[in-house]
């Protein structure tokens, strides 16, 4: 299901409880440890988008979270990701760790050989900044994977 065929009151009830789990993430510091959370976080973030996007999660060395940002909007079926917007805003923030989390509009959340390259390829470049990959999710309206409980970090 799109964006576009949800309700306005559905779409408001989806912002709310995303700005609620936001919140939850800011001062609870096992939020980012439980990979359920974390998926529920990304596909309230962005698990119903028409197109596809992707999310980093900036968290500090206790895994607080410090700041999450929409990287990058793609198509129904890609998204283009830069590496060095991720790393350079790790450092700017001083964050110990990162989440990463995309949607698939399609609804298929399996992992595709370009997800696991890009996340092959963030985790070495931040890794060169001490800066460490706790997940990737891929997410859709009909749930979400964690790619560090598959074993595919």
């Amino acid at each position: 299901m799109s964006v576009a065929m949800l309700t306005a009151r559905e779409q408001s009830v989806i912002y709310r409880a995303s700005k609620i789990i936001q919140k939850k993430a800011l001062v609870s510091a096992d939020f980012f440890s439980d990979p359920e959370m974390v998926i529920n976080f990304f596909q309230f973030r962005c698990g119903s988008q028409p197109l596809e996007e992707f999310h980093v999660a900036y968290l500090d060395a206790q895994h607080m979270l410090l700041e999450v940002e929409r990287l990058a909007t793609g198509s129904i079926a890609y998204c283009a990701v830069s590496i060095r917007p991720i790393a350079l805003k790790a450092m700017k923030l001083g964050a110990a760790a990162v989440i990463l989390g995309h949607n698939h509009p399609s609804g298929n959340t399996k992992a595709s050989e370009a997800d696991l390259e890009i996340t092959r390829a963030i985790t070495s470049a931040l890794a060169l900044l001490d800066v460490k990959v706790l997940d990737h999710v891929i997410c859709s309206p009909k749930g979400g994977v964690s790619l560090a409980l598959k074993g595919l970090l």
